[in-house]
């Protein structure tokens, strides 16, 4: 005869069912708070964390016939170099490497650029007109913006009837200016096409827009305005070249699709843009020409930057700073294949099956005991993630990752109850042995870290910074005791409040007036390099503004002021807790921490205020504003470092030294590591004319004098510090 059920089953079975029910109904709460108010859009973020590692990992190669050429640093260098030839390019080096992809029987030539200014030059944009023809099948881009750009629209319209899309543009969001190509490139090129790419709210790309709207005129300048349809330029490369579009590219990009990622296919990935002009003159004079010809044999090839500073890079799932051509390039071979990624809408009876799922993860964790009660959920998330990766592999299918996997942990969460307590217990020991050691702020990050306050701490990438008043001795001597310390505490207050409160940075110490930080401990900063790079540029503003207030309360720093350096490295250090148990410190330490420290002081010689490592400037990415400034050997350092000098950030005013001047520096820095000192002491000294302010002017004339009067032995470029 059957035992019948205890009360005490049947009570844990109901409050399984309650548990599971809650879960659910948590779930559609949360998608609902994510409609209402997308910046709470959990489930969202947390589809785009699993949608995006699929995408990254099962990124297959091109399986349309496309080719990268990119116009990279390298590109740039070689053509300065080689050719004699400074950025913008003139467009006959664009029109050789046209020639070159037409001898080598590409299909079509698309540009990622924006040839939107006559050339000074007219025979120029003729000659490159001149190659666009003979390639026969050149698409160029264009951009469309929000600002009313009258005379510009009615330029545009009057030759953007080659271009329109039949269909209107119901649905699309308008725009009201165009940058486009001009003339003679309009009757030469097959199609031009928008390059704007659309980033989702968390900053990465996965969506592809095929088409914009463009009212031709304002409500203002005519009753009768129209809004007319243009293509992407995917869309228009596919458009041009006769390709018959899937059905789903009907839409007109009312609802922007799904891209399926792709990867450069081969060891070569992309061929550089100058290589093309290179071969194309090395064929013209017979020779073999650098760039294998067949490698763009019947391929449709799009060219586009990667250089840092011509800010083409864009962020999608397959990393950071992609170029923006490869995404252009994607979506190209999504429309020539017909094969897009397709996701999966949640409806009905997705939600049925949700819930199920919720009830019966609940109801188990009530029945198992001990490391059993989180099996179910797990073998739920493994399931659901094992399917997700086949239907991405084998129908382009994306299904929701997030809804199954945090419905069963909503559901795992009440039978966890007994090892939630016990893990309180234990976060209550570590507060009592190290609350008195720490501060709330480390303490309450760290609390769920198992074993991150064990001595010696854990090894992480970080970016550290030391910063110090230069003079501030001298000054001080003149002051109370009691001044000085109202005076040191506003300092040190104001720029704390930078470095902690605007920029999130950990405070170290406080050295008299200098000052230690550092960023990516102990909480992840994936962009520790920009916060920091940023930090110190707000601090020298701050600085700045607070000179006034220091001045009325005693400090006499002369006529310049208080002068702040600052020195930042990237790389790995250990962070952690360091002392005896009577006295212990969150603190870091490590090579990264000294050169920090070293560069803070290097700052000195070149009369500069903010020296970062060659480390630093490529993590931080093409946001802060550099120019080169040295490749030296610091004190007590065997290795050389690259040294840059921050001038500014990208998209803030009060930046030190505009392009033209940090290129005419570039040139003169490069003469003098290639040892060229007579012609790099003449074009330093044609920089201390154009800029009389820049201390390092000074620095450099002195060490090419020195070295035309003694020409170092085995000269490498490399400048080896004599103090810190």
């Amino acid at each position: 005869m059957p035992t019948p059920r205890s009360f005490l089953d049947r009570r844990l079975e109901r409050r399984g069912w309650l548990a599971g029910g809650a879960a659910f109904a948590l779930l559609l709460l949360l998608s609902g708070l994510g409609r209402v108010w997308p910046g709470l859009d959990l489930l969202r973020r947390l589809d785009n964390l699993g949608g995006d590692a699929l995408r990254a990992r099962l990124a297959r190669p091109y399986q349309a016939p496309v080719a990268i050429v990119l116009l990279d640093d390298v590109s740039l260098r070689s053509a300065e170099d080689q050719a004699g030839l400074a950025f913008p390019w003139p467009r006959t080096a664009y029109a050789d490497a046209v020639d070159f992809l037409h001898r080598a029987g590409a299909r079509a030539v698309v540009f990622d650029f924006l040839f939107t200014s006559a050339s000074v030059d007219p025979s120029e944009d003729r000659a490159f007109a001149a190659a666009a023809k003979r390639q026969g099948h050149v698409v160029l881009g264009m951009q469309f913006t929000s600002a009313d750009q009258p005379q510009a629209r009615r330029d545009f319209l009057a030759q953007a009837p080659l271009y329109r899309l039949a269909g209107g543009a119901a649905g699309l969001e308008p725009s009201y200016g165009v940058d486009a190509p001009k003339p003679p490139l309009w009757g030469a090129v097959s199609a031009i096409g928008d390059t704007h790419f659309e980033q989702d709210q968390d900053g990465l790309g996965r969506r592809y827009r095929l088409a914009t709207a463009l009212v031709t005129a304002l409500v203002t300048d005519s009753a009768s305005a129209q809004t007319l349809a243009f293509p992407s330029l995917a869309l228009a490369t596919a458009d041009s070249l006769g390709l018959t579009l899937p059905a789903w590219a009907f839409g007109l990009g009312r609802d922007k699709f799904s891209l399926l990622l792709r990867r450069p296919q081969g060891p070569l990935g992309s061929t550089r843009l100058y290589d093309l002009a290179a071969s194309w003159a090395q064929m013209q004079a017979g020779a073999k020409p650098l760039v294998d010809p067949a490698r763009f044999k019947g391929k449709v090839v799009f060219i586009g930057s990667s250089a840092a500073g011509l800010n083409d890079l864009k962020n999608c799932p397959l990393g950071r700073a992609v170029p923006g051509v490869e995404l252009q390039a994607m979506a190209f071979d999504n429309l020539d294949t017909g094969q897009r990624l397709r996701v999966l809408r949640v409806g009905w009876a997705y939600g049925l099956g949700l819930l199920a799922v919720c009830l019966f993860i609940a109801v188990a964790s009530f029945r198992l005991k001990g490391p059993w009660v989180p099996l179910p959920a797990a073998l739920l998330a493994a399931a659901n993630g094992g399917l997700a990766f086949w239907l991405y592999g084998h129908a382009q299918l994306l299904i929701p990752l997030a809804l199954p996997t945090l419905g069963a942990l909503l559901a795992l969460a009440l039978g966890a109850a007994e090892n939630f307590v016990q893990a309180e217990r234990g976060r209550r020991r570590i507060t009592d042995v190290f609350g008195q050691f720490l501060s709330p702020a480390v303490l309450e990050t760290l609390r769920g870290r198992e074993g991150a306050l064990e001595m010696g701490g854990e090894t992480r990438e970080l970016t550290v910074y030391f910063s110090d008043l230069q003079g501030f001795t001298s000054f001080s001597e003149k002051l109370s005791p009691h001044d000085l310390v109202v005076i040191l505490n506003e300092y040190l207050t104001e720029m704390g409040e930078v470095v902690a409160g605007r920029f999130d940075g950990t405070v170290d110490k406080y050295i008299g007036d200098a000052i230690m930080a550092f960023w990516n401990a102990p909480t992840d900063q994936p962009d520790h390099a920009w916060r920091a790079c940023a930090a110190a540029w707000a601090c020298q503003v701050r600085l700045a503004q607070i000179q006034a207030s220091l001045a009325a309360k005693g400090l006499d720093a002369g006529a310049e002021g208080l002068v702040m350096r600052i020195g930042l490295n990237t790389g790995p250090a250990v962070a952690g807790l360091m002392g005896s148990q009577r006295k212990l410190n969150y603190t870091v330490m490590g090579d990264t921490v000294n050169t920090a420290s070293r560069l803070e002081g290097a700052n000195k010689p070149y009369g500069s205020r903010i020296l970062v490592s060659q480390a630093t400037l490529d993590a931080a990415g093409p946001r802060v504003l550099t120019r080169p400034l040295d490749y030296i050997k610091v004190k007590g350092k065997a290795g050389a470092t690259a040294v840059f000098q921050v001038i500014g950030l990208a998209g803030e005013p009060g930046r030190l030294y505009d392009d033209a001047y940090v290129a005419r520096w570039s040139q003169a820095l490069q003469a003098y590591k290639d040892g060229r000192f007579a012609e790099a002491l003449a074009q330093f000294q044609a920089c201390g004319q154009a800029q009389a302010q820049d201390g390092a002017v000074a620095l450099f004339v002195d060490r090419c004098r020195h070295y035309l009067a003694e020409p170092p032995q085995g000269w490498d470029g490399v400048y080896t510090m004599k103090t810190k």
